[in-house]
Formats: structure tokens, C-alpha cells, sequence
């Protein structure tokens, strides 16, 4: 019976080793696990950090090229007012150019007769 004492002391021993071992992988492996959600989680912010910066810049560039656009066609109407302006003073000027002429001819016509 003494012999048998030892021999269940060692095989409950080694049993007990063996559920402290199973029990330290699970635990390691909790952790590791756990590690590898939170680097997924900072990878993810990261992610949707950079999506948010992209979406930002795009939207400040399309509202650059929006102004440009507006400058742009407001410069365009204001040549082609200048433009229009600058053909009816040629157009008044020919006019008093042909009023001279006429004047001119029924002067000499006058100093003719």
C-alpha cells in the first residue's frame, strides 16, 4: 500500500502539472489573442484616420477649383464687357468721324458755290 501512495501521489502531481501548463496556454494564448485585436483596432483607426485626411484634402480641392472656376468665368464676363464697351465707343467714334466727313463735304460744297 505504500508503494501505491507514492505512485498516485506522482500521477496526481503530474495531472495537477499538467492542468497548471493547459491553464498558463490558455492564458498566453488569451493574451496573444487579445494583442492581436488591439493591433487590428489601431491598424483600423489608422485606416479610417487616413480615409477621413484623403476625403478632407479632396474636399478642399475640389472647393479650390471651384473658386478658380467662379474667378475664372467672372474675369471672362468682365473682358466681354469691356469688349462690348470698347466696340460702342468704335461705333460712336465712326459715326463722329461720318458727321465730320458730312460737315466737312457741305462746307465745301458751301465755299463751292
Amino acid at each position: 500500500a505504500r508503494v501505491d501512495r507514492p505512485r498516485e501521489e506522482v500521477l496526481r502531481r503530474s495531472e495537477e502539472k499538467q492542468k497548471q501548463a493547459l491553464e498558463r496556454k490558455q492564458e498566453l494564448e488569451e493574451a496573444k489573442m487579445g494583442r492581436l485585436r488591439e493591433a487590428e483596432q489601431k491598424r483600423q483607426k489608422g485606416l479610417q484616420s487616413m480615409r477621413v485626411k484623403r476625403e478632407e484634402k479632396q474636399g478642399a480641392m475640389e472647393s479650390r477649383q471651384q473658386r478658380a472656376a467662379a474667378i475664372h468665368e467672372k474675369q471672362l464676363l468682365e473682358i466681354q464687357r469691356k469688349a462690348s464697351k470698347d466696340t460702342t465707343k468704335v461705333h460712336g467714334v465712326k459715326e463722329e468721324i461720318a458727321f465730320i466727313e458730312q460737315l466737312t463735304a457741305k462746307s465745301k460744297n458751301v465755299e463751292l458755290q
